[in-house]
């Protein structure tokens, strides 16, 4: 009976001890799983911060590319507008430059007519006068003074010395403004004067 009872006593003191441990590795086993839930609530925390800050970052993009294709769209806009703008003015200008050169050409005929006519073109004309039916004549008194220029310049007198002495001797030029070098030699290469051959000199 004592064995008996020594080994129920023995048995039981074993038992107390095996529960012990449980209680012990349970509870290790508890604390270890609450360390890795913590652990992963801050790496869930996390990856839910970061995937808000990607979709705020996508919105935001998103926002920039439709204002982006907003504003290549009025861009496009504005630039067919300036297009048609420039097509327009490009017209108008070619229009204008044929009414200029229609005029030219008007101008160049009536101006040519003019000079076949022997009638009045433009302004005076050194050497030449308008007489009453408004033809140009010779004037016989300036055409001495460009054959004399003439022979000063064959004479190898230079057109400035040429100018130098018609303004000495009180000469004036077809406006009565003094002589340069420049208007000497337009005066003695005036094509018009090729006109003379039509006219007799005075006795």
């Amino acid at each position: 009976m004592r064995k008996e009872k020594e080994l129920k006593e023995h048995k039981q003191m074993n038992t107390k001890k095996i529960d012990r441990l449980s209680l012990h590795n349970a509870a290790v086993a508890i604390k270890a799983h609450a360390l890795v839930l913590k652990k992963s609530d801050k790496l869930i925390s996390k990856l839910v911060n970061e995937v808000e800050t990607l979709q705020y970052r996508e919105e935001a993009y998103a926002n920039v590319f439709n204002d982006y294709e907003e504003e290549c769209r009025r861009l496009s806009r504005v630039a067919n507008k300036l297009e048609a703008k420039i097509a327009e003015l490009n017209s108008q200008v070619l229009e204008l430059q044929n009414k200029a050169n229609k005029r030219s050409e008007s101008m160049q005929d009536y101006m040519s007519r003019k000079k076949e006519n022997m009638e009045k073109f433009t302004h005076s004309i050194y050497g030449w006068e308008v007489n009453e039916k408004q033809e140009l004549v010779p004037n016989w008194e300036q055409q001495e003074i460009i054959s004399s220029m003439r022979d000063m310049l064959a004479n190898d007198t230079s057109a400035s010395k040429v100018a130098k002495i018609l303004n000495e001797i009180g000469i004036s030029g077809s406006r009565g403004g003094t002589w340069t070098s420049s208007s000497v030699l337009r005066t003695v290469r005036g094509k018009f004067h090729k006109n003379l051959d039509k006219f007799t000199p005075p006795e």
